[in-house]
């Protein structure tokens, strides 16, 4: 199985921000993941659809929602080579296959100096 992917850095819609920022979704990340995130996911649009495909068959860590809210699953993995994150996958109906929601406990366009158009590499860690 792949295990690294390359993605656009692209402009979001700000809901990342919103979501990020709940309290019961930072409880979970900082349960489950060991980090609290900064407000925001950094999105990533992918070419290699397939490996993102494979990837979601495995279980993940389970963001349990509250009422009103959706499910998600999230995933460890390494980008570009010296920042772990969180890839974050919204269980909505039309969630675009090739999209990837990165959160960390930092700014990844600051911490990387990323804007965009750049090209990140994204490794996963581990299968659960």
């Amino acid at each position: 199985m792949n295990r690294t992917v390359n993605g656009t850095v692209q402009d979001g819609l700000g809901q990342g921000r919103s979501f990020t920022q709940l309290d019961w979704v930072r409880q979970q990340l900082r349960d489950k993941v060991g980090f609290d995130p900064f407000p925001g996911t950094l999105n990533a649009r992918v070419g290699d659809v397939s490996t993102l495909t494979e990837w979601q068959t495995y279980r993940g860590i389970t963001i349990e929602p509250v009422p009103g809210f959706c499910a998600a699953r999230c995933y460890r993995v390494l980008m570009n080579e010296s920042i772990a994150v969180a890839w974050i996958l919204p269980d909505v109906p039309g969630y675009p296959k090739d999209l990837m929601e990165l959160t960390a406990p930092m700014s990844l366009r600051q911490a990387l100096t990323l804007k965009t158009g750049d090209v990140v590499s994204i490794r996963f860690l581990e299968s659960e």
